[in-house]
């Protein structure tokens, strides 16, 4: 009986293999393009969230429900501008997009794709499910904002809210003995106290109202509503959809029906085309002047990559042999470092920025920071040869805390007694059973002031400042994009076509030319992600989508074409 529950283990493992190689094999074979109409109205469905990392289109890509790739999207707006089949865009926008940078990116392209004489149109069955600020950002860049009659719009203002988890950690015994150095690195206070301190709430008031002004400057200017205005509307809001019309922020008020007839009868011989299909179908950039793209998106670890933790983590080790890969590819006239990182370990942070200051004595490296490029995502960044933001990014927080979880007094409460022995050393530092001695305290100061220094040089070094003026933007502040680029943390607002421009000047490419952007570490191929996969071990709950994905894309590939549908979202 083992031996038989065995062999049907083994055959059914090799079955999933072969279906999976059988379908991403065929999904990556050529077929020929679809013929696109002649007028299209280009389709986007935003329910499914943005997403930062560029898809690989491989395996994993396959397997899971992937949010649109955001970069992917804002170049075929920018194609689009250019196709003159194309005649206008509607997307049907939900709540639950992240990242306020990456909106405001979208949000520059649908603009640049208006002022090429094109309408764009959104509709939302509501934006007053939770707060939408970022949603109604975004809506409000376009031509006409459609709500169902039912909806509403809770433009509701800049929040946020920290946990303080103190007065648990004293129930249970647990002490957290994390020291830091910068009077508004506050990421420890929410184990380390009972309330937010006067430093974080002074901080984070000054980014809500940074926030809150570039919000203002951009509604008021596209809505044509005057900022006092928008405020008192914000401090009415949820609103109905009745109200958001009366008031100005909404252009029409309609079913799904309605909104869809209302294009046909507007856009009469138009199809409506989805963005997906227009990606696979459509015209294809002439080869241009050859970039590296390196995404870094994830706390940053020292770790190897392949100890890495699974997640939202970002090796050094594997960022550094990409950026050293790239400027040794003679090919290669620029690379560019998109990064949304909060930060990580101080090693981390140095590997990479050491990696960036050997690659820009090759070639231009730009850094384009996305919706976040703080502390270590900040520090990684000091020596490139241009950093460029969003207004609505996060960065600064030149700062650094470290420490550990001394629960000596919940073994006590459990009758656990620990005892140790050592030699020459100081037991204490690293242990999570006792606390620190005043000696080992002392210590761990040190070494937090050194690193904090080390920050410091480094800044100054790589942004050409005096360490007393990075000194008085430092003690871990948290600044937005618009912020920095007054202080001089960052060079230039925009997003990375702001970027890929620097780039070019810094290359002495002419303005006028095409890029190609290639992606760094070169993407694995199927077969390379599948034996990549085998190795790490496989989690058993991605078995029945693997076998439904796979063999929904073979029978796709082999019998399924996905034409223009008619215009309808």
């Amino acid at each position: 009986m083992k031996r038989i529950i065995i062999g049907i283990f083994a055959s059914l493992g090799f079955f999933v293999a072969l279906v999976i190689v059988l379908g991403l094999t065929l999904s990556s074979l050529r077929r020929e393009k679809d013929e696109l109409p002649d007028k299209i109205v280009l389709s986007i469905s935003l329910d499914g969230g943005l997403s930062e990392t560029t898809a690989s289109g491989g395996l994993m890509d396959v397997l899971s429900d992937a949010p649109l790739d955001a970069h992917a999207l804002i170049h075929t707006l920018d194609s689009a501008r250019l196709d003159h089949r194309i005649i206008g865009l509607v997307v049907h926008l939900d709540q639950g997009l992240d990242g306020l940078a990456t909106i405001q990116e979208l949000r520059q392209a649908i603009q640049r794709f208006r002022r090429s004489g094109k309408f764009a149109y959104v509709y939302a069955d509501t934006l007053g499910d939770a707060p939408a600020m970022g949603e109604y950002w975004l809506a409000s860049g376009f031509d006409q904002v459609w709500l169902h009659p039912a909806g509403e719009l809770a433009i509701t203002g800049f929040a946020t809210e920290m946990p303080f988890m103190k007065p648990l950690l004293d129930k249970i015994g647990v002490e957290a003995e994390i020291l830091h150095v910068g009077k508004y690195k506050s990421f420890p206070e929410m184990a380390t106290r009972s309330s937010i301190s006067p430093e974080n709430k002074a901080m984070t008031q000054d980014l809500l109202q940074s926030l809150e002004k570039e919000f203002l400057h951009d509604v008021s200017e596209s809505r044509h509503i005057a900022s006092p205005t928008i405020l008192r509307l914000m401090s009415r809001a949820p609103l109905s959809a009745d109200d958001a019309l009366i008031d100005g922020l909404i252009d029409s008020i309609g079913y799904r029906d309605e909104f869809d007839n209302y294009l046909e009868q507007t856009t009469k011989g138009a199809q409506a085309v989805p963005v997906e299909v227009y990606q696979e179908n459509g015209p294809r950039s002439s080869p241009g002047e050859p970039m590296a793209i390196i995404h870094v998106s994830g706390a940053l670890t020292s770790a190897p990559e392949d100890q890495a933790a699974p997640g939202d983590v970002v090796s050094a080790e594997a960022v550094v042999h990409a950026i050293s890969d790239a400027a040794d590819e003679k090919n290669i006239k620029a690379i560019l470092v998109r990064v949304d990182s909060p930060g990580g370990t101080p090693l981390a942070a140095d590997m990479i920025r050491r990696a960036i200051e050997l690659a820009a004595t090759e070639k231009p490296v730009i850094v384009s920071m996305s919706n976040s490029a703080a502390s270590g995502g900040y520090w990684m960044s000091v020596d490139a040869n241009a950093i460029i933001a969003q207004s609505t990014t996060l960065t600064g927080s030149i700062g650094v805390f470290g420490g550990k979880i001394n629960a000596e007094k919940l073994w006590q409460k459990l009758g656990v007694q620990w005892d140790a022995v050592s030699q020459n050393g100081h037991p204490d530092l690293w242990s999570p059973n006792r606390p620190y001695t005043a000696e080992s305290r002392a210590k761990i100061d040190a070494m937090m002031q050194r690193t904090y220094d080390q920050f410091i040089r480094r800044v100054a070094k790589g942004r050409h400042m005096s360490p007393e003026k990075v000194e008085s933007l430092a003690q871990g502040h948290v600044w937005t994009g618009a912020q920095a680029v007054q202080s001089g943390l960052v060079d230039q607002l925009g997003g990375l076509d702001i970027a890929i421009t620097k780039a070019k000047e810094l290359a002495k490419i002419a303005p006028q030319k095409n890029v190609t952007l290639f992606p760094y570490p070169k993407p694995l191929n199927p077969i390379e992600q599948l034996i990549q996969m085998l190795h790490q071990g496989l989690p058993f709950d991605l078995f029945n989508s693997m076998i439904q994905k796979s063999m929904a894309v073979t029978i796709e590939k082999l019998f399924v074409s996905a034409p223009a549908g008619r215009l309808q979202h």
